[in-house]
């Protein structure tokens, strides 16, 4: 029984590794994009 509380927990933690690690790339992805946005308005001005 406690092996698979054991392999819960770490599937567990795995998946909130991924959440966060998603976060995080999703977070990254946003100023890649505002960063893109400021690039164009300031080819623009050009």
């Amino acid at each position: 029984m406690r092996k698979s509380g054991e392999s819960e927990q770490k599937s567990g933690d795995w998946c909130k590794k991924a959440v966060i690690g998603a976060k995080k790339q999703g977070i990254g992805a946003k100023k890649r994009g505002i960063g893109a946005k400021k690039a164009v308005i300031g080819a623009k001005k050009w």
